[in-house]
């Protein structure tokens, strides 16, 4: 008798379990789009934006992480700012040249990021986005001149937590560190945050 009392209170409590999940509100999921030139513009239109263009900071090798005027955060194992006249200052890295160059958000709300590329044309880099509620967008062995020298993503139902662009291989090289790749090199790197957002989920069709 016991056995069957516990078999059909273990029904009734598997039953009552599912009903309450069933009744829970669904969660809204992140949605990270990356967006060219163009349509990151046109979405963050409205939006307050604080763009780094390195120009007020000196030229040559860096301590990382180094902290930007806008509240971003840059990671790499040699972070270098690259200043050939006035007005062309970009951030780049010495070797290795294949170690990963983050940038991460520290400012609360942000969902917008983007920058300037100037990458090897035929070389290839991988690019991971995430999220402060753990959503992730992973573009692997994107020819440089696919990004046509722009990054951008607008996040919806969250925010951005960092950035991360690694070059894995190519032609452009030989790197320094053996790697087989060319340097590249980051400017105006701009966050905000927008409402709306508008765009092309492109990080599949253009990776090759």
């Amino acid at each position: 008798m016991n056995t069957t009392f516990s078999k059909s209170g273990l029904g009734r409590s598997l039953s009552k379990l599912a009903c309450l999940m069933a009744a829970l509100p669904v969660l809204a999921h992140a949605a990270i789009v990356e967006m060219d030139a163009r349509d990151f513009r046109a979405a963050t239109s409205a939006a307050v934006l604080m763009t780094e263009d390195f120009e007020g900071m000196p030229a040559g090798p860096m301590e990382s992480p180094v902290p930007l005027a806008n509240g971003l955060i840059y990671s790499s194992a040699a972070p270098w700012v690259l200043a050939p006249a006035p007005g062309f200052t970009s951030l780049t890295g010495d070797t290795p040249l294949a170690a990963p160059r983050t940038f991460i958000v520290t400012e609360p709300g942000i969902n917008a990021f983007g920058v300037d590329l100037f990458m090897q044309e035929a070389d290839e880099y991988d690019v991971t986005v995430t999220t402060a509620k753990g959503s992730t967008l992973r573009i692997a062995a994107r020819r440089g001149d696919k990004f046509e020298s722009f990054f951008g993503v607008v996040v919806t139902d969250d925010t951005i937590q960092s950035v991360t662009f690694t070059a894995v291989g190519g032609s452009a090289g030989p790197g320094a560190d053996g790697a087989g790749v060319g340097n590249y090199t980051f400017d105006n790197a701009t966050v905000g945050t927008v409402v709306a957002t508008t765009g092309k989920r492109r990080g599949k069709d253009r990776n090759r």
